[in-house]
């Protein structure tokens, strides 16, 4: 029959088998037998995808850039043309790579992997081509690391210190450089004492310490053990603030830092205490500022400071690098005494007066050549003490003496006197001494009260200005300096005019700019202790117009 002839004529054969093995090629089955016919060509399909054989690109392959079928990633075979088999007609049966996987492996090889830096290549403008490597975290300077480290929280810095070895070594560095007892308990700072003491790698890095209570020993009188093993492990120490210095700290084997700033809060200080801290202080070559904030001096109409330290045999010319000195005036004359070098800036707490001991013109000689001081008057000191103290300054200390190579500059004078009438009686005292202080650019006035306008009660002075438009001629006598001064608050805001005419500030400081012609900053402070207190109307600030 036609139908046998048909089949013995055209035999068949197990096409799967034969292209498996790569008998034929699926474009001649194509060719001569209906794409229905063959359902095992899927197979092949199969196959040919993850067939490792370099294959040529197809000759119907559209242009780099268009658009392929449905199942196509645009972005990966527009820009690289995907390989296809020899099959000159796209199978239905064939398998499309789906979307949604990503760059193929043949492109992933190219790119760099994770750490590997990058190196891009950028025109800057001239022609030339500049190449910026890609830099990891950890290749960061230690410096550096710390200086982004330090603007977080330090409750975050332990975790921090967890990722990385580099990002250890910083954290550390910022969480002991500064350490002060005040922002920890009690039972964390005997932990840290102990931690301190067995660790001497991180004692190392301690920068600043503050010490404003002993941690818990013997009825709190003297340091732990722990606390004295862990100064002599601050090899880095720079800045040290102690609650009171004990013989502990001068005995051998000594410390084994240098500091640079050293705070002392006893109340009182002995002479035997006095000549520890001398001897404590012989080898501190570095130290730049020395403070005894909290001493008050007993009123005693002499004082042996100066014998103990003759009969010590201390060396004279020692602290070298000492600038900066406060303490009150017989600390300050026993400490001259042994300096080879001027002060720049002195601050004194003058607690005595001309009866109980005060000897201005000695302690102002001691510290001939400072360029800035700064004098703190309690409420003990009285009247006349303040104007003879302040007259004696300007004498002394001014730049007019020959025998001083540099005046006096900056003058700051606080009196705690609780009166209503504080701050006019010290305007008072100024007004009549300011004349001596030749070479003076810059004077503070701290008041606990400002002195409140009184036209009955001040007297008028001659040429002064008025802050609203006067009604009489205006003088012949040309502008003081005061005139060509800013008047602001000590915050830097601009005041109202009925603010400052409130106030004796303005008259006084024409009579003081006339009596100096060098003084440019006059400052007036009267400090409110209110927590509601607006800052910016506590003072008043001329300053020279640039």
């Amino acid at each position: 029959m036609y139908f046998l002839s048909r089949r013995s004529a055209e035999p068949s054969r197990a096409s799967s088998d034969l292209d498996i093995a790569g008998g034929r090629s699926a474009a001649a089955d194509t060719s001569t037998v209906p794409q229905g016919k063959y359902p095992n060509r899927v197979l092949k399909r199969v196959t040919t995808l993850f067939n490792p054989r370099k294959r040529t690109l197809s000759k119907n392959a559209g242009p780099v850039g268009s658009y392929g079928a449905v199942g196509f990633i645009r972005d990966a075979a527009a820009a690289y043309p995907r390989p296809s088999s020899d099959s000159s007609t796209a199978s239905p049966d064939e398998i499309r790579r789906p979307s949604g996987l990503g760059r193929r492996a043949s492109l992933m090889e190219s790119l760099p992997l994770h750490g590997e830096s990058i190196d891009l290549e950028r025109s800057n403008g001239n022609g030339e081509h500049t190449t910026h490597t890609d830099v990891t975290i950890q290749s960061l300077p230690v410096e550096l690391l710390e200086t982004i480290l330090s603007f977080l929280p330090k409750f975050d810095l332990p975790r921090i210190a967890l990722v990385s070895a580099q990002l250890c070594n910083a954290s550390r560095n910022i969480l002991y450089r500064t350490l002060d007892f005040q922002s920890i308990s009690e039972p964390q700072v005997q932990k840290l004492c102990k931690i301190l003491a067995t660790h001497a790698s991180l004692a190392t890095r301690v920068q600043s310490f503050s010490c404003h209570f002993w941690p818990a020993s013997e009825g709190h009188l003297i340091p732990s053990l722990d606390l004295t093993t862990a100064l002599h492990n601050m090899s880095n120490l720079e800045y040290l603030t102690l609650r009171t210095f004990l013989l502990v700290f001068s005995q051998s084997p000594p410390l084994s830092f240098r500091l640079k700033t050293l705070v002392i809060l006893d109340d009182t200080i002995s002479e035997e205490q006095f000549i520890d801290i001398l001897h404590f202080l012989r080898n501190q070559s570095s130290l730049q500022y020395l403070a005894f904030p909290n001493v008050v001096e007993n009123a005693s109409p002499e004082s042996s400071f100066h014998q103990h330290v003759l009969v010590s045999g201390l060396a004279r010319e020692m602290l070298p690098s000492l600038s900066q000195l406060h303490a009150p005036p017989r600390l300050t004359m026993a400490i001259c005494s042994l300096l080879g070098q001027t002060l720049e800036t002195v601050v004194l707490d003058v607690t005595t007066t001309l009866y109980t001991g005060l000897r201005p013109a000695a302690l102002l000689r001691a510290i001939q050549g400072v360029s800035k001081l700064d004098v703190v008057f309690t409420h003990e000191v009285d009247k006349r003490t303040v104007e003879k103290f302040l007259g004696a300054a300007g004498g002394i200390l001014s730049g007019s003496d020959t025998a001083n190579s540099r005046g006096l500059m900056a003058l700051e004078v606080e009196v705690l006197w609780m009166e209503d009438d504080t701050a006019e009686i010290l305007y008072g005292i100024i007004d009549a001494v300011i004349s001596r202080f030749n070479g003076l650019r810059t004077l503070k006035v701290t008041t606990p009260f400002r002195s409140r306008q009184s036209r009955q009660l001040t007297p008028p002075l001659s040429g002064s200005l008025q802050l609203s438009v006067p009604s009489s001629p205006t003088p012949t006598t040309p502008p003081l300096s005061i005139s060509s001064m800013s008047i602001t608050s000590p915050v830097g805001v601009v005041l109202s005019s009925d603010f400052v005419s409130s106030g004796t500030e303005k008259a006084h400081a024409k009579i003081w700019t006339k009596a100096c012609s060098t003084l440019s900053d006059i400052q007036f402070c009267f400090p409110d202790p209110s927590p509601e207190a607006d800052i910016g109307l506590c003072g008043v600030w001329f300053r020279r117009k640039e």
